[in-house]
């Protein structure tokens, strides 16, 4: 594909709720270098931790966030920043 159309960029998208060991073999191809990563099923019970520890690590940034299931909705621009914080909005806080 990078052959054909060397100027198209490549985007890895991802669930929110994926593993981590599934988001680093993704990240980590030999054969694609990503442009960004979208993140699909962002919804507000998906603490995506596994996602935010892997791309710490990576040179790839996030670009889109999707929380619905239809592709008619539009996807939000997302950040690092952004992500951070919607995983610490909703943790449930509880004392044992």
């Amino acid at each position: 594909m990078t052959t054909l159309l060397p100027e198209a960029q490549k985007h890895l998208v991802l669930a929110s709720d994926a593993s981590e060991a599934s988001v680093k073999r993704h990240l980590k191809s030999e054969t694609i270098t990503w442009d960004s990563v979208m993140l699909s099923r962002l919804e507000v019970g998906i603490h995506p931790w596994a996602i935010i520890n892997a791309l710490l690590n990576e040179n790839t940034p996030i670009s889109v966030a999707s929380a619905e299931p239809s592709i008619i909705d539009s996807a939000a621009t997302l950040t690092g920043l952004a992500l951070a914080k919607h995983a610490l909005a909703h943790l449930p806080i509880s004392f044992v």
